[in-house]
């Protein structure tokens, strides 16, 4: 099926391929211009792609099964400006179930599991996507969500398990990344794995992975609100050499088989080193390491428990852990098996209140505003 040019809808119909070589789309976009529409269609063994859409344009693709293609499920390409998905099944495809390289993307409701790459991928150009009501499990040889573009990413109500490598995997390109109503369990590698500039984790499980959580180097700030983070591999929450992170809510890390939260840090104490800062009820038990370990020699950690935040370790294997007592970090409260809840002010004198969000203030903070389930263009009626 061919659609080109200006406005077109197809919709309740079944398209089959041969499932060989020598064939092509189920269905192609392409041409300048218009609003293409694609409703109630199964599109299926495809010798490439089930759906392709490459017109200049807007795309909305609305109750469609796309299962069992030779090549991605649904592809989005850059020529598409906006592309709106809702109700969508993409499983058992031999790459993505979805890929999407759109100026800016919408996907409710969709199911992406079992295909051969990503269970969705998002690619650049696209400069905002929202992702709302996700399943994507059993991708068997990479994420269940990859997101690689320079742009904000908001992921809402989302369920990643037994993906072959992350539950979601976003790169050091994303300016912005929203993660709310997560669990990411058994997954070969980590439940979820960031390295954007911002990120803002909020409501989230991680169980039964390799990590639970791991927010890497180059990520400017990071605030984490109600994590669970249980029964992981190895480390259940880890921060590597991120600058600032605020710590919010209730945030548990218990029965991992090395670290409840690891704090990494490669930045000198002269540039400003890494900061975290607990608002949080924090509990750290029952794991096979530590409860908190400052990895490398801790020089350039700096953990502060605010008047609004508590920490509890106990019957950790090792309570507090750090690979060089001479370089140990700076810690303002004391920690111990028992609780604690101290008033405590910054090396700067400066008193912290409780608040949401990164403490910092990020000056492109305000981009990450976008409310998720916004459609860039209206939703069509026909």
């Amino acid at each position: 099926v061919l659609m080109e040019d200006g406005n077109n809808i197809f919709k309740d119909s079944r398209v089959v391929g041969s499932g060989g070589p020598g064939g092509g789309d189920n269905i192609r976009t392409r041409g300048e211009g218009g609003c293409m529409t694609i409703d109630n269609v199964e599109t299926s063994y495809s010798d490439y792609d089930g759906i392709d859409a490459d017109h200049n344009g807007v795309i909305n693709i609305y109750n469609v099964k796309a299962n069992g293609n030779q090549e991605r499920g649904v592809r989005i390409q850059d020529n598409v400006e906006c592309a709106n998905l809702e109700d969508i099944e993409a499983v058992g495809n031999g790459d993505e179930g979805i890929l999407s390289e759109s100026t800016d993307l919408n996907i409710i409701n969709a199911r992406a599991n079992g295909n051969s790459d990503d269970g969705i991928r998002i690619n650049n150009p696209t400069e905002c996507a929202n992702l709302e009501n996700i399943e994507a499990s059993g991708n068997y040889e990479d994420d269940g969500i990859d997101v690689r573009h320079n742009g904000i990413l908001n992921i809402k109500n989302a369920k990643l398990f037994r993906n072959e490598d992350d539950g979601i995997d976003i790169d050091s390109s994303v300016n912005c990344a929203n993660l709310e109503n997560i669990e990411a369990f058994q997954n070969e590698k980590e439940g979820i794995q960031a390295r954007s500039n911002i990120v803002n984790i909020i409501n989230v499980k991680v169980f039964e992975n390799r990590d639970g959580m791991e927010l890497l180097s180059l990520i400017e700030c990071a605030s984490l609100e109600n994590v669970e983070a249980f029964g992981n591999d190895e480390n259940g929450i880890s921060l590597s050499s991120v600058p600032k992170v605020g710590l919010y809510g209730t945030i548990t890390s218990e029965f991992n088989d090395q670290d409840g939260l690891e704090i990494f840090c490669n930045i000198s104490p002269a540039n400003g080193g890494c900061e975290v800062k607990v608002f949080a009820d924090v509990t750290l038990t029952g794991n096979r390491d530590d409860g908190l370990d400052f990895n490398g020699d801790g020089s350039g950690i700096t953990f502060t428990v605010d008047a609004c935040g508590s920490v509890k370790i106990c019957s950790n294997r090792g309570d507090i852990g750090g690979d060089d007592d001479d370089d140990s970090p700076t810690i303002d409260g004391e920690i111990t098996c028992d609780e604690i809840n101290d008033s405590v002010v910054d090396p700067e004198g400066e008193d912290f209140e409780c608040q949401e969000g990164c403490f910092a203030n990020v000056g492109s903070a305000a981009a990450c505003q976008s409310p998720v389930h916004a459609y860039c263009y209206p939703k069509p009626e026909w």
